[in-house]
């Protein structure tokens, strides 16, 4: 009786070894999987903010013109901003 309270206590402490461990792998694949994805968000976002902000700094806009960007990023989806105009 004695040697099947070691083994089982041994199972369990086996078993729980693996799951910690492949718990852990799970976590820091689903970390460098999220750190990609939203490396890829940032830059699609950059490059539609350049598209939308290039034009305007080198033709030096005036105030009007700025605007309108930042009313067409909007409406793009690239911007979710409110813009109040006063």
């Amino acid at each position: 009786m004695r040697i099947t309270i070691r083994l089982i206590l041994s199972l369990i402490a086996a078993a729980s070894v693996v799951v910690c461990v492949s718990a852990g792998w799970q976590a820091r694949q689903e970390r460098v999987r999220l750190e990609d994805d939203l490396g890829r968000r940032a830059r699609v976002l950059g490059e539609s903010l350049r598209e939308a902000v290039e034009p305007l700094v080198s033709a030096r806009f005036n105030l009007s013109d700025g605007l309108a960007a930042l009313e067409k990023a909007q409406a793009k989806g690239v911007m979710k901003v409110l813009l109040e105009v006063s």
